[in-house]
């Protein structure tokens, strides 16, 4: 082989791809889910990702009742996440657009399926 040759399969070399075996890391995951702190004046929710689990913990800021979810299952589309999680007939669901990272959608619904909250959420 000339010189040349090897400069190209070197080039070629460091183009391609790698490719690396099992999960991401969490931090990498987290970055395209809305992980964190969100809160309005009467509404304070965290959500984190830990050991490929989504959890949710919403609290009522006056009157300090809450709850602590696991396991969501994700819906929507690329533009508009919806992360759900269910608490016997009570649905909680946050709907998340990756392009507005920063804002989160809280909606819960009653065994009927109608929407008893529907908030947006800032983060903390």
């Amino acid at each position: 082989m000339k010189v040349s040759e090897f400069a190209l399969i070197a080039l070629l070399g460091l183009g391609t791809p790698l490719v690396v075996q099992g999960s991401w890391p969490a931090a990498v995951e987290a970055q395209s889910l809305p992980v964190g702190n969100f809160a309005n004046s009467t509404w304070y929710v965290a959500i984190d990702y830990y050991n490929n689990t989504l959890t949710y913990y919403g609290e009522h800021k006056r009157n300090g009742s809450s709850i602590s979810l696991q396991g969501a299952t994700v819906g929507g589309n690329a533009q508009r996440r919806i992360y759900t999680w269910r608490n016997g007939d009570i649905r909680y669901q946050v709907a998340w657009r990756p392009s507005e990272p920063h804002t989160i959608r809280v909606q819960v619904f009653n065994g009927r399926g109608q929407e008893i909250l529907n908030q947006l959420l800032t983060r903390v």
